[in-house]
């Protein structure tokens, strides 16, 4: 009998061959091992398939079986977009751990990321957290640019302000409504 991974990692990939390594990488380090990752192609015209199937291919079961999954949506054109969003919310539906979490394909993790995240949200008993972020160059090594997470959001800032970054949310699935998980379609993120 196999039992369901605490943390689904959704990754929305597009033509990210040249970073995915790395991405799928940072999720391999976390210190939290309990996660499954749902890679999913939205029509990508490079390598990025054969690459994580090799990915794939190099990863050993999990106690909860299949530890990483390729998901591939339908090819991408202007009348079939589904951008980021949708490869998104395709992720979210195949999600077999309790809680989510995104993570961009061209960015990469601390290795404790998710066990502390994790562990804050259990200790305060919050269905939906992000963290703090720093942006990195075009080779992933950070910046100066740090965007802290505030002690508080409500609305109003949260509308007004980029705070939340994609890549740092994590939704717990027993405690939010299920429509609320998916990300609306739009062109721009």
């Amino acid at each position: 009998m196999t039992s369901a991974p605490v943390v689904s990692v959704i990754v929305p990939v597009y033509n990210a061959g040249a970073v995915i390594r790395e991405t799928i990488a940072a999720v391999r380090a976390q210190t939290m091992t309990d996660w499954e990752l749902i890679l999913v192609d939205d029509g990508s015209t490079d390598d990025s398939i054969a690459i994580i199937r090799d990915e794939i291919a190099r990863e050993p079961a999990s106690v909860s079986g299949v530890r990483m999954r390729l998901l591939q949506s339908e090819v991408r054109d202007k009348d079939s977009y589904r951008g980021p969003a949708g490869a998104r919310n395709c992720g979210v539906d195949a999600a077999l751990g309790r809680y989510i979490a995104f993570l961009d394909a061209d960015d990469i993790w601390y290795p404790d990321k998710l066990s502390r995240q994790l562990e804050f949200m259990r200790e305060n008993d919050a269905p939906f957290t992000f963290t703090s972020y720093v942006f990195g160059d075009a080779q992933a090594e950070p910046t100066r640019h740090v965007v802290h997470a505030p002690d508080s959001l409500d609305l109003e800032h949260a509308l007004t302000r980029t705070v939340i970054f994609t890549s740092t949310v994590m939704l717990d699935r027993e405690r939010i409504e299920r429509r609320l998980l998916y990300m609306p379609y739009m062109e721009s993120e």
